[in-house]
């Protein structure tokens, strides 16, 4: 069968309906509280399950870490997953003083950290260095202190010398291999190049409709002559060749107005601080989801719609708000809580 529209097609009319339940049944903020932290306890299943795995031995090509279940079976995704909780629980911290809850965010982030370096990946090597940046140039008393940092790259050397698998380290920092190196980077490479090459291909061939929703690995492999049969790990590649330069129009405005709405939400934190720590958290989220659809296949990933269900809730309820008093809203625009823009 070549054509696999009529598949992508209800999956894409069943996640459509999951986003209208969620725009209609999030509402207040403990809605928002409470998606919130579904998604991120949700994701971070695959955390310890891929610690799990890695002690019982069971690793990609024997050294890369990878869960048993969800996005986190794909050890790029779950570099990805990793990063995005780090920054879910870092926000999560922050939002209450709490002793309590600082031990139990280091203690979340802390594992994420070994799961990270043992995924082998080097869209993860990368990402690491974007959240980084997003998250040391954002508001000032959101940014990580300096001897965080420091303890946090001394323990990514002892794990790196100790117990990452050595092919780990090797595949995240050759970043442009050759095919006489390892055989996880250089044949992901070769397989990369490959599935991009067919993708446009496809784009010059189909440039207007495309290949079809779902059909780009059939169309790849039985007419590209593409041997690998995947996906081109790149969404927006994805996008173009499947729906054609429409589909792709449509998918980067989607992305655009999604990254206004969340820019709203931040410059109206101030109306609820509670909101405001979770923007902020998603904020990060979103960047890294939107930075790795460069390297992963996240096009029609439930990913796309929890997140806009997310920040469409949040615009529409501190839109809702009143504004606070003179006093207190300068106070907060002064305080740990402005979020609209770095300090």
């Amino acid at each position: 069968m070549l054509d696999k529209t009529a598949d992508l097609a209800h999956d894409f009319v069943t996640r459509l309906a999951f986003l209208l339940f969620f725009l209609v049944f999030v509402r207040t903020r403990r809605d928002i509280r409470a998606a919130f932290l579904a998604y991120m306890l949700a994701l971070y299943g695959a955390v310890p399950s891929a610690l799990v795995n890695w002690l019982q031995g069971n690793l990609v090509l024997g050294f890369r870490a990878a869960a048993s279940f969800g996005a986190g079976g794909n050890a790029n995704k779950l570099s990805m997953i990793c990063l995005m909780e780090m920054a879910c629980w870092w926000f999560w911290a922050l939002s209450n003083r709490g002793r309590s809850r600082r031990l139990v965010a280091a203690g979340a982030i802390a594992a994420c950290l070994p799961v990270l370096l043992a995924t082998g990946s080097r869209s993860g090597l990368l990402g690491a260095v974007v959240l980084g940046v997003l998250i040391q140039t954002g508001p000032r008393a959101f940014r990580v202190p300096a001897r965080y940092v420091g303890m946090g790259v001394a323990a990514s050397v002892l794990l790196v010398t100790t117990v990452i698998p050595a092919a780990d380290w090797a595949r995240m920092t050759h970043l442009m291999p050759t095919k006489a190196e390892d055989r996880g980077a250089a044949s992901s490479n070769l397989m990369r190049e490959d599935t991009i090459l067919a993708g446009l291909h496809m784009i010059k061939d189909h440039p207007w409709l495309g290949v079809g929703l779902g059909n780009f690995r059939e169309v790849s492999r039985q007419v590209y002559n593409d041997a690998f049969y995947r996906p081109p790990h790149n969404s927006y590649l994805w996008a173009a060749s499947e729906g054609g330069v429409f589909v792709l129009g449509l998918y980067l405005f989607l992305l655009w107005i999604t990254w206004r709405d969340l820019q709203v939400v931040t410059r109206l934190a101030h109306r609820d601080l509670e909101v405001g720590y979770i923007a902020a958290a998603i904020r990060i989220v979103y960047l890294l989801f939107c930075f790795f659809a460069l390297f992963a296949d996240l096009w029609q990933s439930p990913f796309t719609y929890i997140l806009i269900g997310q920040i469409v809730a949040m615009r529409r309820y501190v839109e809702r708000l009143p504004e606070p008093a003179g006093a207190a809203v300068r106070s907060a625009r002064r305080s740990r809580y402005a979020l609209a823009a770095p300090a």
